[in-house]
């Protein structure tokens, strides 16, 4: 993989990437945000997960967003994979893209939807009629995947004449976004645990959005850097 200390001259290549990068960690901090914005101004009250505002007026802005996020990471080419490494930006991204595109158009189901002659006109655009572990699979493997970003392939940028990636301070912003896209995981992973005391807690309030949000927070906040859409006139060494 390049390093990305050496491109004070950055190819047109280069440059593309950061594009890609900076369009997806963007959509990432877009999605929540307006959400958020959404549930003060206008529902008065926020869903339990970011997949639950399909069953809303903003269920396009849903589907759109991960459809987007999910295309770009689909186009996005990353570092030819050197020898020896298991993980390549290129079908790490891949991935990362179809679990994006999952997740949109396989929503979490609720058990039951009522509208009524009141109720406000939308579209929404996913799949209606699906298996369940379809969300659920799609919105790991999205995760996982943008875990391995921040912890493993992003960090290769700034390495030693050996190719170890360095312990510089973006390494650590990586490494940090990275340990609470898995903190994330793990919290959302407890929905699973048969514990009535533990379910009861987890649906008294916006448990699973809260730490959907975190995630979502977390691996914008690395492809931004990444893309040079934070700090951009800091020197890449000494990011």
């Amino acid at each position: 993989m390049a390093n990305d200390k050496t491109n004070n001259n950055p190819s047109d290549k280069e440059k593309s990437f950061w594009m890609v990068r900076r369009a997806v960690g963007g959509l990432g901090f877009f999605l929540p945000t307006v959400l958020i914005v959404y549930s003060i101004v206008f529902a008065k009250k926020i869903e339990n997960s970011i997949s639950e505002y399909y069953y809303t007026q903003m269920g396009d802005i849903v589907v759109g967003t991960m459809c987007a996020i999910g295309l770009f990471l689909l186009v996005y080419k990353g570092y030819e994979r050197n020898t020896g490494e298991i993980f390549s930006d290129k079908w790490v991204a891949r991935f990362a893209g179809l679990g994006a595109l999952g997740v949109g158009l396989f929503p979490a189901q609720k058990p039951v939807v009522k509208c009524f002659d009141n109720c406000p006109v939308f579209i929404t655009t996913g799949f209606t009629n699906y298996p369940a572990w379809a969300h659920v699979t799609s919105a790991g493997l999205f995760y996982a995947c943008l875990a391995i970003f921040c912890l493993v392939l992003f960090p290769r940028g700034d390495c030693d004449d050996t190719g170890k990636a360095m312990m510089t301070p973006r390494n650590k912003a990586y490494r940090a976004c990275g340990m609470f896209i898995v903190v994330a995981m793990v919290m959302l992973a407890l929905q699973a645990v048969p514990s009535d005391w533990l379910q009861g807690f987890i649906t008294s309030f916006p448990y699973v959005f809260i730490w959907e949000t975190v995630g979502v927070f977390a691996f914008a906040t690395a492809w931004l850097i990444k893309g040079r859409g934070l700090f951009p006139s800091l020197n890449p060494a000494t990011l």
